[in-house]
């Protein structure tokens, strides 16, 4: 009876240890590779909970190759901070290409969200994309050609290529550069931004001043201040 007892107590104790927190994991795709992301879980998830699902693309990784799980360091330092207290399921793949836009990697997310949806019980009115830097351009990319498969999208300190603009449609865009970030070019962005607004488009959209690409953490407030739009 002991023995049953704390086997009980241990498999609650693995159960609890599974929510609310960073995992990592490996998905298998349908070529048969391997896809490496970070998944976080809220704490007392249940399977009866319809939830969002965000799904976040990280920035570059500055080397030849990326490191393993490199979606983690991401999710740590900037997803989570955004979005942990919002009763979410979110997962960061690692990039399997040299950009977000590739074929391998746009396939790699779709696959993704679609396991997800098999695998959780999520709302599906309620699927945000979103990225910081490369992850930032890659957002655009997917609310450009898949605005269809995502309810939401927040590309943070990225832009577009002007020809994706006219295929952004029936998406509620959340756009945040800053003036001075010398890395991505603001005023592509901001023409961007102010385009799809003339054009009477759901977007909100932050101007950020005095803020370098680099200074990350300058970025996750203005980011946490959509959320009542998007998750009320």
């Amino acid at each position: 009876m002991l023995r049953f007892i704390l086997l009980i107590l241990f498999s609650c104790m693995l159960f609890q240890l599974s929510y609310g927190q960073l995992q990592q994991k490996s998905l298998k795709m349908n070529d048969k590779s391997k896809l490496k992301y970070s998944c976080y879980l809220p704490d007392n998830y249940e399977m009866k909970d319809s939830l969002p699902l965000i799904i976040a693309l990280h920035w570059g990784w500055g080397q030849d190759n990326i490191p393993k799980y490199f979606s983690k360091i991401f999710m740590e330092e900037f997803i989570l901070p955004i979005f942990k207290d919002q009763k979410s399921i979110i997962v960061a793949p690692d990039c399997p290409g040299n950009s977000w836009i590739e074929n391998i990697s746009t396939n790699s997310v779709l696959e993704l969200r679609n396991y997800c949806i098999d695998e959780y019980n999520i709302d599906t009115s309620k699927i945000l994309i979103t990225g910081f830097s490369l992850g930032g351009i890659g957002t655009w990319y997917y609310a450009a050609h898949y605005s269809n498969l995502y309810s939401y999208a927040m590309p943070i300190a990225g832009y577009p290529k002007e020809e994706w603009l006219d295929h952004i449609n029936n998406i509620h865009l959340s756009i945040i550069n800053s003036i001075d970030d010398v890395v991505i070019p603001f005023e592509q962005a901001n023409t961007a931004a102010e385009y799809l607004i003339k054009k009477g488009l759901d977007v909100n959209y932050k101007k950020l001043y005095g803020v370098s690409h680099y200074n990350t953490k300058l970025f996750i407030n203005p980011a946490k201040s959509f959320l009542p739009d998007i998750f009320d």
